[in-house]
C-alpha cells in the first residue's frame, strides 16, 4: 500500500498493488478469484489444489485463478466497486459507486456502470501528460505540504508551472554547488 492511501471499512482485497494517495471506499471487492469458462466444469475441484471444497481431485493447478491487480496513485473507488483479477487501474482514475470492472482504465479516466464503461477523462491529454511525467505521488512530502494550496484546487496548470519552476530552481541550485 502506497503512502497517505486508505482502504474503508468491508472491503476485500487480494493480489492487489495500490499506490500512493489513493482513497478506497468501504465494501469493494478487489480480485477474488476466476473460474474457467471453457473447461466441463467450473468447479475449483477440479482444477485448483486450494481445496475451496475441502478437497481437490487435482495435485497441479490447471488454471491461473488468481491475477495480479494494479491500483495505480491517487486513485478514487467508490462504494461497492468490483475488481475483476489482472486488471490495472490507471494512476488519478476514479472508478464510480458499484462499478464493475472487468477492462483496464486509463489513467485520469472516470468510469462506471455494470460493466464499467468510460465517462469521460479529468483533464485534458495535454495535462494528463504532464501529470504523468511530473509523477507529483513521488515528491518529498515538505513539497507536497509546500504545494498543499496548488494542488487542492481547479487549476492544474498552477500546479505544473509551480513544478517546473521549482525543478528549475533546483537545477540552478545544483548546478552552481
Amino acid at each position: 500500500m502506497g503512502r497517505f492511501s486508505y482502504i474503508s471499512s468491508r472491503t476485500i482485497a487480494s493480489q492487489v498493488t495500490f499506490g500512493s494517495f489513493c482513497s478506497i471506499g468501504p465494501e469493494c471487492l478487489i480480485g477474488y478469484g476466476e473460474h474457467p469458462t471453457d473447461f466441463v466444469s467450473t468447479s475449483p475441484v477440479f482444477f485448483s489444489t486450494l481445496k475451496q471444497c475441502g478437497t481437490s481431485f487435482s495435485n497441479i493447478n490447471l488454471f491461473e485463478e488468481r491475477k495480479k491487480i494494479t491500483i495505480g496513485h491517487d486513485v478514487w473507488l467508490g462504494a461497492r466497486v468490483f475488481i475483476k483479477d489482472g486488471v490495472t487501474i490507471g494512476n488519478g482514475a476514479i472508478v464510480g459507486v458499484g462499478a464493475v470492472v472487468v477492462k483496464n482504465v486509463p489513467d485520469y479516466a472516470i468510469v462506471g456502470g455494470v460493466p464499467a464503461k468510460l465517462i469521460r477523462f479529468r483533464f485534458s491529454q495535454e495535462l494528463i501528460q504532464k501529470l504523468q511525467i511530473i509523477k507529483w505521488w513521488d515528491l518529498p512530502e515538505e513539497y507536497l505540504r509546500e504545494a498543499q494550496s496548488l494542488i487542492a484546487q481547479q487549476n492544474i496548470q498552477m500546479f505544473i508551472s509551480w513544478y517546473e519552476k521549482t525543478k528549475s530552481c533546483e537545477s540552478l541550485t545544483e548546478s552552481n554547488k
